[in-house]
Formats: structure tokens, C-alpha cells, sequence
């Protein structure tokens, strides 16, 4: 069974900028690090799109402008939903009291 390995964003900063250099290849990339070209081409992609930052300290996970506005959206629509709550309750207390 292969082992799970792990890279550090670094790492794969630094393959992705030697292939976009044209310091080495995708093949001997590969090779020196007995990785799969497609997992590199995914590092080189990532770079390019700005997506490979120090995961420590956040979880592993970038906070991109999607998740952001996905967060915002959300908290929008909870903020929205808990006014229409007290609202109601409002209404309630002066029928009833």
C-alpha cells in the first residue's frame, strides 16, 4: 500500500517555479521527486491562480474571495433571518401584553 506523503507550500512553490523558469521539465521534475506529473501540473496551476500560501496557521485551507463572499452572504442572510425573529416576537409581546 503507497504511504501518504505530505509537501509543504514551499516545496511545491519551488517545483512550480522551476518548471515556469524552464529551469527543468515536467518529466524530470517527476522523476528527481518520484511524483506524478499531473500532482505538479496541479501545483503549477494552483501557483498561477495565487492559491499556494503557508498553510500553517489556517488550517490547512486558503480564505479565497469566493469563501469570503460565500461567508458574507451567509451571515447576511442569518442576520436577515434573525431581525424577521425579533420582529415577530415584537409583535407578539404587544398583541398579547
Amino acid at each position: 500500500m503507497a504511504r501518504h506523503r505530505s509537501f509543504s507550500s514551499e516545496f511545491k512553490r519551488q517545483l512550480a517555479k522551476e518548471f515556469l523558469n524552464g529551469r527543468a521539465g515536467l518529466h524530470g521534475l517527476a522523476r528527481r521527486y518520484s511524483l506524478s506529473r499531473n500532482l505538479i501540473r496541479r501545483w503549477i496551476r494552483k501557483y498561477e491562480a495565487g492559491e499556494l500560501t503557508d498553510e500553517a496557521g489556517r488550517g490547512g485551507r486558503r480564505c479565497t474571495s469566493l469563501s469570503t463572499s460565500a461567508r458574507s452572504l451567509s451571515s447576511s442572510a442569518k442576520v436577515g433571518q434573525l431581525t424577521m425573529e425579533v420582529d415577530l416576537l415584537k409583535q407578539r409581546t404587544q398583541l398579547g401584553g
